[in-house]
């Protein structure tokens, strides 16, 4: 991971942000250092939850951060949602809803 920040700082090409977002303009470095550290973050937490909960919970939450990039880049990026990915998230939602209230 390093050896890729290091070489993205190398040739520091600013990434640009739709300007609809509000950010600004992140460099590539930036995206680089927040990719490197969240990605392992998620991973150790997955590993944690699975230490404390059952198994089939714990994987149904974790595919539900496809829906949630969805949702995040139609809300944040005015990404246009089709009827097709609107009726996969809610079917997608239902079988997690589903798998919590079978469980409890």
């Amino acid at each position: 991971m390093l050896v890729a920040v290091l070489g993205v700082a190398l040739f520091r090409q600013p990434l640009g942000i739709p300007s609809g977002v509000g950010w600004g303009a992140l460099t590539a470095v930036v995206i680089a250092a927040m990719v490197g550290v969240l990605i392992p973050l998620s991973y150790v937490l997955s590993l944690v939850a699975l230490e404390h909960a059952p198994v089939a919970e714990v994987a149904a939450l974790r595919s539900t951060s496809i829906v949630m990039s969805g949702i995040v880049a139609w809300l944040a990026l005015g990404e246009r949602l089709s009827p097709r990915r609107v009726a996969s998230t809610a079917l997608a939602t239902g079988a997690v809803l589903l798998i919590a209230v079978s469980s409890t």
